[in-house]
């Protein structure tokens, strides 16, 4: 086969290639992604431009919101019953070893989701070696049974679909894979093929970086350097032949392979949606309003000593440290030496503003700023904003679940064709738990608020107040913290409204009557606040125990 026509990629590939690149360049972050961000000004040498590579500082957040997705999803195991197949002793050993590199099979399901998330999907391959037994006791003698690969898009080159004509079900007829080996995977529902280039020739697609200049041109076949992550080049110039490896028939009747979709697009059926479309390109913007920022402080951060210009042959002493002088024109009017200060703060606050700005829509765009608590003290949300975005959060995450839990039943389903047991799948049942614990902190305070009303007891009342303002406002700085403690312990019976009527009894659960003071109020009011009147001590006073 042609390398050209070995290489050639479907349109869908060609079209999100660099995306897709620089998503797996977000997630990695590192110095290869901030070597891509950080683009080279104009007007700026080599020489500083390399400088602030080197320099370079990356807020990940892509991983961020990607661990803590994962997380959410993971937190609780599945709930299986695989009735007959799970008394099967391939399967134990596919348990501990899904893919062939030691890998546990929930741990392959959890790195699967991870990639699915970065990318949009992955696509997951269950294969089986050749075993020249029939005899099922020498395949679990040698360890021979299905196993899974993961192939991200990038390494998912060309696919074809058709229509079946009966059901009308779009069936995969074709799939090119592209191995980590750099081996090419061929697949049709009734054979197999296993091309490689020649030897010596470099990767087609490769994730590089800006390095040296922004001047170098590169050349097709160079595996050093790429203006865009991702980019493809030919291997090889030429009419060169790719070597045919090796080749069997695929006794299945389809292509065993899964599109492990993150949350199914409205536009493609296949590739996906990433959870961090947006979230990478703002990460990336972020580093590089960090390098500005650098700068700023690097040549503006420091005074500056001015006196008048020395005329020509005028003896010069500039002995005044180390810090660069300015010169002015003597004749000026009050041309004395003086020192000018660097006018900095101004732009590194504009700078840190706008990156805290990012970090906040950031979480919005991820519905994590409820979960994450980045949002500052002057940023106070109702709780139906907080329970809005708890759903929006909940719903992403089932809809992840459901299509983790459907790519793991096509495993079983293929695991099981290949091993001629397809009867088994019929009593395979798996469910994964749709209660994620964003719900504990709502609930709590729903708690909370609950006995607020139930025990009257006014210590208690002003114990709680001191927890909810805690899980309310975890980033307070301890001092404010303490302040509102301190406001909290000197709210008397009547500014708790305990009863609405001074002569009234206290009835423990008694409803309260409109006209109630609402102390959430008061926190949020001495949160806002930047500077509390009577600040205490950093630590709270102990009472002293009383002499007998």
């Amino acid at each position: 086969m042609n390398i050209a026509e070995l290489q050639k990629t479907h349109e869908v590939h060609n079209e999100h290639l660099g995306d897709w690149a620089f998503y797996g360049l977000a997630y990695q972050g590192g110095r290869a992604f901030i070597d891509y961000a950080l683009q080279k000004h104009t007007r700026e040498s080599d020489t500083n431009w390399r400088a602030r590579q080197e320099e370079g500082i990356c807020f990940n957040y892509s991983s961020i919101v990607i661990d803590l997705f994962n997380f959410y999803l993971t937190e609780k195991p599945a709930v299986r019953d695989l009735g007959a197949l799970a008394t099967s002793e391939l399967w134990k050993m596919f348990l501990k070893d899904a893919d062939l590199y030691g890998t546990n099979f929930d741990v392959f399901l959890n790195e699967a989701q991870k990639m699915a998330a970065i990318y949009g999907a992955v696509g997951v391959l269950i294969d089986k070696p050749n075993s020249e037994s029939d005899v099922l006791k020498d395949d679990i003698t040698k360890g021979i049974y299905p196993y899974c690969a993961i192939f991200t898009l990038p390494n998912i080159l060309d696919w074809k679909h058709e229509r079946d004509p009966i059901t009308n079900r779009p069936t995969l007829t074709y799939l090119k894979l592209l191995d980590f080996d750099n081996r090419y995977l061929l697949w049709w529902p009734d054979k197999w093929e296993i091309w490689t280039l020649p030897v010596g020739s470099p990767s087609p697609f490769k994730v590089h970086k800006h390095k040296d200049t922004s001047n170098y041109e590169p050349k097709p076949g160079d595996n050093k350097y790429a203006n865009e992550p991702g980019q493809p080049y030919n291997s090889l110039v030429g009419g060169e032949e790719a070597t045919l490896v090796a080749s069997g028939i695929n006794p299945l009747g389809e292509i065993p392979f899964l599109w492990f979709q993150n949350i199914k697009s409205v536009m493609d059926p296949y590739i996906g949606v990433s959870d961090i479309k947006e979230i990478s390109r703002i990460t990336a913007s972020i580093i590089r309003n960090i390098s500005y920022g650098e700068e700023v402080i690097k040549f503006a951060g420091f005074p500056q000593a001015r006196r008048p210009m020395a005329k020509e042959g005028e003896e010069i002493n500039n002995e005044s440290g180390v810090t660069a002088i300015l010169e002015f024109d003597p004749e000026l009017p009050n041309s004395k030496p003086d020192w000018l200060e660097a006018a900095v703060l101004e732009p590194v606050e504009a700078i840190l503003n706008w990156i805290n700005k990012k970090i906040g829509e950031t979480f919005q765009l991820a519905h994590l700023s409820g979960i994450h608590a980045h949002e500052k003290s002057d940023q106070v949300r109702s709780g139906v904003a907080l329970r809005y975005e708890y759903q929006q959060l909940s719903l992403v995450l089932s809809k992840k679940s459901e299509n983790m839990t459907e790519t793991e039943l096509g495993i079983i389903k293929y695991w099981l064709k290949w091993q001629n047991k397809n009867k088994w799948f019929n009593d395979v049942r798996i469910s994964r738990s749709k209660d994620f614990s964003i719900d504990d902190l709502s609930q709590s305070l729903e708690n909370a608020v609950m006995a607020d009303g139930l025990i009257p007891e006014i210590m208690y009342k002003k114990e709680m107040m001191k927890v909810i303002a805690k899980r309310m406002l975890p980033d307070l700085a301890d001092e404010k913290l303490l302040d509102i403690y301190t406001a909290i312990d000197k709210l008397t019976e009547e500014d708790l409204d305990l009863v609405n009527e001074p002569d009234a009894p206290k009835k423990p659960g008694a409803p309260k009557k409109p006209g109630v003071k609402d102390i959430r109020q008061e926190i949020e009011l001495k949160a806002r606040s930047d500077n509390f009147a009577d600040k205490e001590a950093s630590t709270v006073k102990r009472p002293e125990v009383e002499k007998v």
